[in-house]
């Protein structure tokens, strides 16, 4: 049987969970604070990004189609002024996103959508400028027969 404690040692015992729970508590409090500050700095690179021709000529020179499909909705979703070399990226990344879903229309046999799709591959393509060369790339990466 066990000996009942008496208020000392039971306040004692309170005292060193409640210095526990308060440095918890603590840590808590800090880590969250932290975490909202990253969040902050999060949203405003966010929202201040923008790509130049020159980044996204490099995503093309290594074969990185899908972020440049990213970094073409950025741009456009900031309003970013396209110049000439720019459009010519605009058009890779478009032939890229017309690529893809072509391809997955292709595979599950939605043959409308995929004529549809060729047609918008073929618009971009128009737009690729000297960038031309990359739609067999692209075709290969995705598996695409012409």
């Amino acid at each position: 049987m066990e000996k009942p404690m008496n208020n000392k040692t039971r306040t004692r015992k309170q005292s060193a969970v409640l210095m526990v729970m308060n440095v918890v508590i603590v840590i808590l409090c800090v880590g969250t604070f932290l975490c909202g500050i990253r969040l902050i700095r999060e949203i405003r690179f966010a929202s201040g990004e923008k790509y130049n021709a020159e980044t996204m000529e490099n995503f093309i020179r290594y074969d990185s189609y899908d972020i440049l499909s990213q970094s073409y909705h950025i741009n456009q979703v900031q309003n970013v002024k396209a110049d000439a070399n720019m459009k010519e990226c605009y058009g890779v990344a478009k032939y890229y996103d017309a690529a893809v879903m072509y391809k997955a229309y292709e595979t599950v046999g939605d043959e409308n959508r995929a004529a549809s799709e060729k047609q918008a591959m073929d618009a971009a393509y128009q737009e690729m400028g000297e960038w031309r060369i990359t739609a067999d790339t692209i075709n290969k990466q995705l598996g695409i027969k012409d």
